[in-house]
């Protein structure tokens, strides 16, 4: 049974983002913190959509260069984000606004960190 709620709603121009955790009697706030951080993670992915950054292509090129997991492929894989060609993968993912190729690294980064099982900030620590 729900006690109570935490609402999210967020407009800006053609924008929208809406989510509605529900919370139930005894509830912890370890058990509602992974809710809390697919917010963080919605806002992150829409905004650099309403930038006009090409996040499917960068998680897509973020797959295609990480091979494994670990601190041993995150080491192998970070390497390669230096590249010449990581740079215009991520020039491309901006649509050529350069201005924008910082804030599209910083998502390549984190979905390498992901992908490679690495702990980054929007993990959760429960120990």
């Amino acid at each position: 049974m729900a006690v109570g709620s935490i609402e999210f709603n967020a407009r800006y121009r053609g924008w929208r983002l809406s989510k509605k955790i529900e919370v139930s009697d005894g509830a912890t706030l370890i058990s509602v913190l992974p809710e809390l951080v697919s917010v963080r993670q919605a806002i992150s992915d829409e905004t650099l959509e309403v930038l006009g950054i090409d996040v499917k292509a960068l998680d897509s090129y973020a797959a295609g260069i990480t091979k494994g997991k670990g601190y041993a492929a995150a080491g192998e894989t970070i390497k390669k984000l230096g590249s010449k060609e990581t740079k215009e993968a991520v020039l491309r993912a901006c649509k050529g606004k350069e201005e924008l190729s910082g804030i599209a690294s910083s998502r390549l980064l984190r979905k390498v960190a992901e992908i490679t099982g690495l702990p980054s900030e929007g993990s959760l620590r429960t120990a």
